[in-house]
């Protein structure tokens, strides 16, 4: 899952977008450059970001240098790097219980006390295989040494294999869920989504699932997740939606026995109802609290504007619902040459474009001195 020469670019939503009219979108030439931050260059990628309530952005992935290991890098609010953190503003951490050649992180998540989760995975061996990773560090960017085992967590699923987690949440309770993907070296030939729950000290809850974690046949990892009101959990990717008790059982109630077909890139909560970022299709589908697609929202329960590229491979990557319950993605849009910019679109709370955001509540927007293969 390397991702070569990929920059991550922020430059989306409330963090940059400042002048929205209809005839132009105004990038906000106070932070970062001229309202684009660029980090790392090729043989680095970063996958995942969250914002502090003080506005500090964090920013992890993987530096794939002298052997694949965590990065996490803070930005300042004006996008700047946060001197103040790790060393210069980044942080370099190798997983000690893999053999240093390739660690991977690929989710964050901001703790109410500030603390900063960082989840991925890490190689141990041919024997052993890939395994759950996660990693908690106070807000100076040091390892939290009260989290699992000097700061660390590691763990498989179902056995030896080829696990990895890609998504991070919170129960009410404090309790951490890990979402991902199990591939078990015992059936090999078949992915599952998976999901486990630790502890606020790093440890495994036993109470979860099966000993701590459960596990979906979809033949896809799990990408995103999210936390109902009643603590309920939601996984999707290209398996479709599953959906778990706050226990860890399949909940029966959803959908098809726990499950919903389809393909979705990203997952959100709105006032209970499910929010699936199309994979193929820039939009968003809402569900109800059963899994049926709410036929009251957008046009047939699908929100979603033109395809901006001309062609239909679009994708909706990230979902934010605001407080004002206005829902905004944002991912790639494509064209028929295989260039693609950073996209966004606002919608109502009742699924409709929000025409007070860009254009017609679109916006499209190039990297300056890119490839033009931009992707949010």
């Amino acid at each position: 899952m390397h991702q070569i020469c990929r920059f991550l670019v922020i430059i989306l939503l409330a963090l940059a977008l400042k002048g929205m009219v209809k005839s132009q979108i105004v990038l906000d030439d106070a932070f970062g450059d001229s309202g684009t931050v660029r980090v790392f260059n090729c043989e680095q990628s970063m996958t995942a970001m969250a914002v502090q309530p003080d506005g500090k952005i964090v920013l992890v992935g993987t530096v794939y240098s002298s052997g694949g290991r965590f990065a996490v890098v803070r930005l300042n609010a004006n996008g700047s790097i946060d001197s103040s953190f790790g060393t210069n503003g980044i942080v370099l951490q190798r997983i000690p219980a893999g053999n240093g050649s390739d660690d991977e992180a690929h989710a964050v998540l901001i703790q109410p006390d500030g603390k900063i989760v960082v989840a991925g995975s890490t190689y141990v061996s041919m024997s052993d295989g890939v395994r759950f990773a996660i990693a908690r560090f106070d807000s100076s960017g040091a390892l939290d040494l009260g989290f699992g085992t000097n700061g660390i967590t590691t763990a498989h699923i179902n056995g030896a294999g080829n696990d990895g987690a890609f998504c991070l949440g919170l129960q009410g309770s404090g309790k951490i869920i890990v979402g991902g993907q199990c591939n078990p070296s015992s059936d090999f030939m078949h992915y599952y989504y998976a999901v486990m729950r630790l502890h606020p000290n790093g440890t495994q809850d036993a109470t979860f699932g099966t000993g701590g974690t459960n596990w979906t046949l979809t033949s896809s990892p799990a990408g995103a997740l999210t936390v109902q009101p009643n603590d309920k959990l939601v996984l999707a990717g290209n398996g479709g939606l599953v959906r778990y008790n706050a226990d860890g059982s399949l909940d029966s109630t959803f959908g098809s026995s726990g499950t919903v077909a389809g393909s979705y890139f990203s997952v959100a909560t709105q006032s209970g109802k499910i929010l699936a970022g199309s994979a193929w299709v820039f939009g968003v589908t809402r569900f109800d609290s059963t899994g049926r697609i709410d036929s009251t929202f957008g046009r047939n329960g699908v929100a979603a504007g033109p395809a901006f590229g001309g062609v239909n491979n679009d994708r909706s990557r990230a979902i934010a619902v605001g407080s004002n319950g206005k829902i905004a993605i944002a991912g790639a849009s494509f064209d028929s040459s295989g260039n693609s910019q950073f996209a966004v679109e606002r919608f109502t709370p009742s699924g409709s474009l929000d025409s007070a955001f860009g254009i017609y509540g679109s916006a499209r927007i190039a990297v300056r001195g890119g490839s033009g293969k931009d992707d949010g």
